[in-house]
């Protein structure tokens, strides 16, 4: 999540009104309260604040205990609040507390209550203003779009309508939907492919069929790119098997685990998972610790419920595992994108042939790719954003920097000296033969050193099954001329 869209304009509203102080009207023009601007002016506040009691105060009904009494002093609903070891209940209350109670309680005072430093209440009640973002955002989407069920986890932040995706969702939809099919499916591809939005559309899909208790999200990433370039640091990010285990307990409401081991944590979740089937969504699981292990030991909770993972790395070697390749767009797709993209943003959309396929020739049907390109166009022009791209420069060329280094870290020297051996071949791709005499490895290095580079989605594959070629993406061309080689120079 973007801190700056967090803070702005959320905390300022809360702000204004715990000081008895109006807010100013632009602070409305925000997705998530669209709705008000075809109301009076003087009723936005009135209107706002009601929409938000009612969100916040849902959420505290949902995660609270059962036996909640409603009329407890505001010290011990915090204390009792606090002590429950659940993090999304803590978040809301110290939003509430702060913010909605009605009382200009001061942070330390809040803290004191919960046991915390000022410092410690002060990020707990960030992360309220985060869970009310994706709140306001998952209700707009609603009324919008398609009718939301009443999970907590999903994340609906930046979510528009998909173009391109229609028998990838299909296929997802009808796997996830099968009694006897996969437990563990995993979508992979190279990064900004659209893997987390395929993820995202299929929960939606499924979250108010009836086949599910409810949509699991975790996520583990560590960063969150906004549209305009710029890079942020994600708030809540989960990559450790503990870490993942104490998440799905929390959600599942069983809390109470989160002090034990991840071994017992699953034992003790496995009778609940297995009788009320599940969608658990884990979603950049190539950021994780050891990827493979998490996913090796979350196999028991996959009996009636359902895992759906997005990675750039391959979960192949995991017989247990269904891989779905996410494709990038096709040239048609992509030129729907982004001028859909440009007419969302109220930027013209009018761009000639020979610009689309410009773009195109460039990035690919990379729909991330196609985004920035679309919010950078706002303050640039075509020949200035292309060439940002092409040498790494600016923020949409420091943005798919930042995506291809973690990849090219982790590399070993044999897949870097493979990889940077394929700039040579042609753009409709190569056989292994042809590659391996190229490269200049030998067999046993070159072997590992391609499926690294496959694994990794740095290396697309085409032909036939008798002849399968080999190619690298657009992008991750750029990327090794602008950042690999340039530094190199």
């Amino acid at each position: 999540m973007n801190k700056k869209t967090t803070l702005e304009p959320i905390e300022r509203l809360l702000r204004a009104w715990l000081l008895g102080k109006e807010s100013a009207p632009e602070w409305y023009n925000q997705e998530y309260f669209q709705d008000l601007l075809s109301e009076p002016a003087n009723q936005w506040d009135q209107i706002a604040q009601q929409h938000i009691h009612d969100v916040t105060n849902k959420q505290l009904r949902k995660l609270r205990p059962s036996n909640y009494a409603a009329n407890t002093p505001w010290q011990t609903a915090l204390q009792q609040d606090f002590a429950s070891g659940n993090k999304h209940l803590q978040a809301w209350s110290a939003l509430y507390h702060r913010y909605l109670l009605g009382q200009n309680i001061s942070v330390e005072e809040l803290a004191q209550a919960a046991g915390l430093s000022a410092r410690q209440f002060r990020r707990m009640l960030l992360t309220g203003i985060h869970l009310l973002e994706k709140e306001l955002l998952a209700v707009q989407f609603s009324a919008n779009a398609t009718t939301l069920g009443n999970t907590t986890w999903l994340p609906t932040e930046g979510m528009q309508p998909l173009v391109g995706i229609k028998p990838l969702l299909n296929q997802v939809i009808a796997w996830l939907s099968d009694k006897q099919g996969p437990a563990f499916i995993s979508l992979e591809g190279i990064g900004g492919i659209g893997k987390t939005s395929l993820a995202q559309a299929s929960a939606l899909t499924l979250q108010s069929s009836g086949l599910f208790e409810d949509v699991l999200w975790i996520s583990a990433r560590n960063e969150f790119f906004a549209y305009d370039g710029t890079i942020h640091p994600e708030t809540e990010t989960y990559r450790s098997l503990d870490e993942v285990t104490e998440r799905l307990a929390e959600q599942v409401g069983q809390g109470h685990l989160c002090g034990m081991s991840s071994a017992d944590k699953i034992h003790r979740m496995r009778p609940l998972f297995n009788a009320r089937p599940y969608l658990v969504v884990i979603d950049n699981l190539e950021t994780a610790e050891n990827a493979q292990t998490i996913v090796r030991s979350l196999q028991p909770l996959g009996g009636r419920s359902r895992f759906l993972c997005t990675s750039r790395q391959t979960l192949d070697a995991l017989d247990f595992v269904q891989v779905l390749r996410v494709p990038e767009l096709s040239f048609e797709d992509s030129c729907t994108l982004l001028q859909n993209e440009l007419k969302r943003r109220q930027q013209p959309d009018d761009l000639s042939p020979s610009s689309l396929r410009a773009i195109y020739d460039r990035v690919g049907g990379l729909p991330l790719a196609l985004k920035l390109i679309a919010a950078q166009l706002r303050s640039a022009d075509l020949d200035e954003v292309l060439s940002d791209l092409q040498t790494g420069e600016g923020d949409i060329g420091t943005a798919f920097t930042h995506i291809y280094r973690r990849s090219w870290s982790l590399l070993s020297s044999g897949a870097r000296q493979l990889l940077l051996s394929m700039l040579l071949i042609s753009p409709n791709g190569e056989d292994r033969t042809w590659l391996r005499q190229t490269s200049n490895l030998p067999e046993k290095t070159f072997r590992p050193a391609l499926n690294e580079l496959l694994d990794y989605s740095l290396v697309e594959t085409g032909g036939s099954a008798d002849h399968i070629t080999y190619r690298l993406h657009r992008l991750t061309i750029t990327f090794l001329h602008s950042d690999i080689l340039h530094n190199w120079q």
